[in-house]
C-alpha cells in the first residue's frame, strides 16, 4: 500500500551485498538513492517496490542519486534511470573532470583501459542521459552543501517545503580524487590499468533531506579520515550546512568504525533518533561487527538492520575427487544470494508528523539481534 500524500516515507533495501534507499517526500514525489538487485525478482529493488505498492516510477520519481560507483551501490542503476524518464540524475562532482568522463563515455575506443562492472554501469547511465532532452540530459553534480531538489509547499501534499541537499564531497575530497585519478590514466604503449581508485568512499555523496521541521541524514559510505578537510569532519563543522537535526540517520558504510564521527551524533541527529543500516557480508569480515553494534546502540535504542549476519560455522574440506567433479560439471560453487531485506519508516502525516511507524521484512531485525541465525 502506497503512502498518503501527506506522509513521509523512507525505505532501505539491503541483501548483504548492495544497498538502495527510496524516499517519499510527499504527494507522489519520490527520490531514489543508489541501487541493488531484488533477490526474488532480479530487478532493481526500487522498481520492484514501486510495482508492489502501485506507483508508476516513470511519473513519480523526480531524482536519482548515485552516491559512488562501488558495485554494491550501483547494480541496476541504469535500468532504474531508463525507467524513470522524468528523474534528474545526481552524482559526485568528482565525475566532472574531462579525463574521467572521456574514460567512461569513450571507453570502447580505448582498448588500454579495463572497466569494473561499477564503471560499466555508469557508462550505461551516461548513455541513457545522452538520449534525453534538456534539462533531464544534464547530470546534477553533488558537492558540499548544495541544494539539488526542491518541492514547493503548495504542491508537497503536507504544506511544508521539501529540499534535498548533498553535503559532500568537499573541495579537498574532490582534489584528492582527481590527484589519484590522473595517476591511473593510461599512456600510449603503457600496460593497461584498471579504472579504479583507492578509497572511493572518500568522495561518497552524503544526502540531507529537509521536509518542514523533519530531516533525514543518509550517510552513504562516507568514511572518517584524520583530516578536517575530508570525511565527516568537514561536514559536521561546516557553517554552511543545512540547519536542524535529523530524526532518521542512515548509518554510513554498514556501521563500520571507519565511518564513525562522534560529533555527527552530537550535532546532526536528534536524541533519540531512528538509525537504519544494511549489512555487508561479501568478504572475509562482515559488517557491522559486534563492536560496531555496541557503539551504535549506545547512541540510540531505535536501530534496525535489513538482514542478520550468520554466526560463523565450521567448514569441512571437500574431498579432492568431489571438487574435481564440481569443476567438471558446474564449474564452481557460488554463495546463494541472500534475500533482500528492508526497513520502512512512515510518519503519521499531518496529524502526527513526528510519529514514525517501523516495518521490517522477515530478514530485518533490531540491530542488537543482527549476529545470530538468519
Amino acid at each position: 500500500m502506497s503512502p498518503n500524500p501527506d506522509q513521509i516515507e523512507i525505505i532501505l533495501f539491503g541483501p548483504g551485498y548492495g544497498e538502495c534507499v527510496v524516499v517519499h517526500l510527499g504527494n507522489n514525489h519520490w527520490i531514489i538513492i543508489d541501487s541493488c538487485i531484488d533477490s526474488e525478482t532480479q530487478q532493481p529493488a526500487a522498481l520492484s517496490y514501486f510495482k508492489q505498492i502501485g506507483i508508476r516510477p516513470e511519473e513519480a520519481v523526480r531524482l536519482i542519486i548515485a552516491t559512488h560507483w562501488h558495485d554494491d551501490h550501483i547494480r541496476g542503476l541504469s535500468r532504474v534511470l531508463t525507467k524513470c524518464k522524468k528523474a534528474r540524475f545526481c552524482c559526485s562532482a568528482a565525475l566532472t573532470q574531462e579525463e574521467f568522463l572521456a574514460t567512461v563515455l569513450d571507453y570502447e575506443s580505448r582498448p588500454t583501459m579495463v572497466l569494473t562492472s561499477g564503471l560499466n554501469e555508469i557508462f550505461e547511465v551516461y548513455n541513457e542521459l545522452k538520449t534525453r532532452s534538456k534539462p533531464e540530459c544534464t547530470p546534477i553534480y553533488a558537492s558540499s552543501n548544495k541544494s539539488v531538489y526542491f518541492v514547493r509547499p503548495e504542491i508537497s501534499g503536507h504544506g511544508s517545503e521539501c529540499r534535498v541537499w548533498t553535503l559532500s564531497p568537499s573541495d579537498r575530497q574532490f582534489q584528492k580524487f582527481f590527484d589519484e585519478l590522473t595517476r591511473l590514466m593510461p599512456r600510449v604503449k603503457e600496460t593497461k590499468k584498471r579504472a579504479t581508485l583507492q578509497g572511493p568512499n572518500n568522495v561518497s555523496v552524503v544526502t540531507w533531506i529537509s521536509i518542514g521541521d523533519i530531516a533525514l541524514l543518509l550517510g552513504a559510505d562516507l568514511e572518517e579520515i584524520d583530516d578536517e578537510g575530508l570525511g565527516w569532519s568537514v561536514i559536521v563543522t561546516s557553517p554552511d550546512r543545512p540547519i536542524g537535526k535529523a530524526s532518521i540517520f542512515k548509518i554510513p558504510h554498514h556501521g563500520s568504525i571507519s565511518s564513525h564521527n562522534e560529533m555527527v551524533w552530537q550535532q546532526m541527529v536528534t536524541t533519540p533518533t531512528y538509525a537504519i543500516l544494511s549489512p555487508f557480508c561479501h568478504g572475509p569480515k562482515s559488517l557491522p561487527s559486534p563492536e560496531d553494534v555496541v557503539r551504535i546502540t549506545s547512541h540510540t535504542e531505535n536501530a534496525y538492520i535489513t538482514a542478520k549476519i550468520s554466526l560463523p560455522t565450521s567448514k569441512k574440506e571437500r574431498a579432492k575427487m568431489v571438487l574435481r567433479t564440481i569443476r567438471e560439471t558446474v564449474g564452481k560453487i557460488r554463495m546463494v544470494q541472500q534475500t533482500t531485506g528492508w526497513i520502512r519508516l512512515r510518519n503519521g502525516g499531518n496529524q502526527n508528523p513526528n510519529i514514525w511507524s517501523v516495518e521490517l521484512s522477515k530478514t530485518a531485525c533490531h540491530l542488537s539481534q543482527v549476529h545470530g541465525r538468519p
